[in-house]
């Protein structure tokens, strides 16, 4: 087990192994699911995670699943930021550790700075096609 989460962290093979998420409600489950599919060195905002979940106005309560998330190693709940390009809490250890975690997966946080001094970060919209788009980073 402990080679797939190390293969986990460094991108190589996303983990396999089972995780119950039973302790937590249906709501926090939605979106714990949701942001595994995050790809690595990508950020979404949490409205962009409410938004598909099907709870558009829900971004608060989604900052709130994140930080119930048992194992935040392995579901990248780091990988959500604020739709104005800041980091936000993380509740494996706080924003510093955050930023750490983005950098070693290839985040550019100082384009991620730039991009929040100008407030040009997108907050989940759709292209047509129904297509995701990441966060311009």
């Amino acid at each position: 087990m402990s080679k797939q989460v190390l293969d986990h962290l460094t991108g190589r093979r996303r983990f396999s192994g089972r995780i119950s998420l039973s302790c937590l409600t249906p709501f926090q489950q939605r979106v714990l699911r949701k942001i595994r599919t995050i790809p690595t060195g990508q950020v979404r905002s949490y409205q962009w995670v409410a938004k598909e979940i099907g709870a558009e106005r829900a971004a608060r309560a989604v900052g709130t699943a994140l930080a119930r998330n048992p194992i935040p190693l392995l579901i990248p709940c780091h990988r959500v930021v604020r739709s104005d390009g800041s980091l936000g809490e993380y509740s494996g250890g706080g924003p510093s550790v955050k930023a750490k975690l983005l950098a070693f997966e290839g985040v550019d946080l100082e384009n991620l700075t730039r991009l929040r001094s100008r407030r040009k970060i997108a907050a989940g919209r759709r292209r047509k096609g129904g297509v995701d788009r990441p966060m311009s980073l």
